[in-house]
């Protein structure tokens, strides 16, 4: 018979199963050349690493037509404060 699962364990569990989740959607969607740094667990310096993978692209540039202008300003003042 199978032993139960403590509760830290299964909070354990779930959470390694949401990170991983969390990389395989962050890895599809570089391969698919567009890394939406507004999904869940995009960090800022993952982002900065898509643009300039991205031949150094501006935010405009990358995210034309992927976010809305209200997006692409907020971002654009975020990077350029954590610089």
């Amino acid at each position: 018979m199978a032993e139960k699962k403590t509760k830290e364990e299964l909070i354990q569990e779930a959470i390694t199963a949401k990170l991983e989740d969390i990389a395989a959607r962050k890895e599809v969607e570089i391969k698919a050349g567009f890394l939406n740094p507004y999904g869940e667990g995009t960090s800022y310096k993952e982002f900065k690493a898509a643009l300039k993978k991205a031949n150094n692209a501006t935010v405009k540039e990358y995210c034309k037509g992927k976010l809305t202008e209200d997006q692409l300003t907020f971002l654009e003042k975020e990077l350029s404060i954590l610089k």
